[in-house]
């Protein structure tokens, strides 16, 4: 059977495995998510992790997955999702947290965040953005 890595990603099939595994038993600080919740309602997620590839430092913090619903977006909420993760970050003793975007880059700007390059991610041009967490 032919193993596969997802584009960007390092490490083979067996070590992946074994990170998710650690993750759902519980025994791993990352990957941690924070919803956002509106009586009792899920309206938004952000979650810091570890983002194995060539993108960085191989222990570099990357903040993944922001969403908020679409209904409830201009609301601060994702804001307050970011604030979140930069606060569990430094919790980590992170210096430095990362993200990469296709189109949003002027939001996190907006909040702090500087543009450190472009690269290519699945055929798509991104900007790998940082946060200086000092």
């Amino acid at each position: 059977m032919a193993q596969r890595q997802r584009e960007g990603a390092r490490g083979d099939l067996a070590q992946v495995r074994a990170r998710l595994a650690a993750e759902i038993a519980g025994q791993a600080a990352l990957p941690y998510t924070v919803l956002g919740l509106c009586d009792e309602a899920l309206v938004g997620v952000a979650t810091l992790t570890h983002y194995p590839g060539r993108l960085a430092p191989a222990d570099a913090l990357w903040l993944t997955n922001l969403w908020v619903r679409p209904a409830q977006r201009r609301r601060g909420i994702g804001t307050a999702l970011v604030q979140a993760q930069t606060l569990a970050a430094r919790r980590l003793n992170a210096a430095q947290l990362h993200l990469y975007t296709r189109d949003h880059q002027d939001y996190y700007r907006r909040l702090g965040w500087s543009l450190a390059r472009t690269a290519e991610i699945a055929g798509a041009t991104v900007s790998i953005m940082t946060l200086a967490l000092g």
